[in-house]
């Protein structure tokens, strides 16, 4: 685009729908850890990622717009647009894709508990623990005869049976 003044507002707005975008893809990852357990490594990683990803996107609008020229209203642009999206409808948006993905996993479990309970129910035996005998999981998978392996029943002791007090 050229210089004029014209061009230069088309390119800010352009820019702060473009925060606004950044901003959804941001609650996107708001939402993606409060469904996860928190783990801080984790959500630093992704952190990081979100503003290389920005950066990028940024940097690709750039040179769209200007032939790769830094200009500082693309900047301001970006992070009105990002300011405008949190303090109007960031929140309902946040609350929305919470929802949907807290309905899709729901969706998920029942999905997942329908397909457990149809399948065959002599040959399957859930797993309990992690004290199972390895060598007993190994064949049993290995010969295709059960889906889940069951540990070991404990047997009762007999030792205070024939003690008398």
């Amino acid at each position: 685009m050229g210089s004029t003044v014209a061009s230069q507002l088309t390119i800010f707005l352009f820019s702060a729908i473009l925060g606004a975008v950044l901003g959804v893809i941001y609650d996107i990852i708001g939402v993606f850890n409060a469904v996860i357990k928190e783990n801080l490594v984790r959500i630093f990683a992704q952190d990081v990622l979100y503003f290389i990803v920005s950066a990028v996107i940024t940097f690709v609008y750039m040179l769209v717009t200007n032939g790769g020229e830094i200009r500082i209203y693309i900047v301001v642009g970006e992070a009105v647009g990002w300011l405008i999206y949190r303090a109007t409808v960031g929140k309902f948006i946040y609350k929305i894709i919470l929802k949907v993905v807290e309905f899709a996993i729901k969706i998920v479990r029942i999905f997942k508990n329908y397909a457990v309970s149809k399948l065959p129910k002599g040959k399957i035996i859930k797993v309990k623990s992690a004290v199972t005998d390895k060598l007993k999981v190994i064949k049993a998978v290995a010969l295709k005869k059960v889906f889940w392996i069951k540990p070991p029943k404990k047997k009762k002791s007999n030792k205070n049976k024939g003690k008398l007090k």
